[in-house]
């Protein structure tokens, strides 16, 4: 027998599976899935934009194709948009945390040869980075409140160290090695 847990989960996972299902069967209803009967395959849905919601109809996640952009959102209770990823028409990836406005906190991109790190502020201003690239050597940033660099380490591509600092105004103060 099952216990008071068990079958509220059950009764969940259930109201999902019925969600999915008419969402599903809405978007071959209306079209908006791009099927014809030589690709049909009971195991694919193919559609430019999927939305999942909560048990109250709150959309938590979304996958989208937008001209060339692949994406994917996980959204929080309100709706907002908390974490993306995305593919981008020149084929390169990228991860990014989200505030509640939009405004991107963590994102980790690349591609190319090269791979980013960043963290803002709450403003959207950069305040730590780390570059990468196989022509550039590798790179670790640290800025000012505004986003202005204050501090650079960086190993060039042959192994050299350098270290740069900036005062508030942006002139460089310190320079290693010389």
């Amino acid at each position: 027998m099952r216990n008071a847990e068990s079958r509220e989960s059950a009764i969940v996972s259930g109201k999902f599976r019925i969600a999915l299902l008419m969402v599903l069967t809405i978007a071959f209803q209306t079209g908006c899935c791009s099927t014809t009967p030589e690709q049909v395959d009971s195991r694919e849905i193919r559609a430019k934009k999927l939305i999942l919601e909560d048990e109250n109809l709150t959309p938590r996640l979304v996958f989208e194709v937008d001209g060339k952009t692949a994406r994917a959102g996980i959204l929080d209770p309100t709706g907002a948009c908390r974490i993306r990823l995305e593919v981008d028409p020149a084929g390169q990836p990228s991860i990014s945390l989200l505030h509640p406005d939009g405004t991107v906190q963590f994102a980790v991109f690349g591609g190319g040869g090269s791979a980013h790190l960043v963290i803002n502020n709450r403003a959207g201003k950069t305040q730590f980075s780390i570059d990468a690239s196989d022509t550039d050597g590798v790179a670790l940033g640290l800025n000012a409140k505004d986003g202005q660099p204050r501090v650079k380490l960086d190993v060039t591509p042959e192994g050299e160290g350098h270290i740069r600092i900036r005062d508030a105004e942006g002139k460089t103060v310190f320079v290693a090695p010389q």
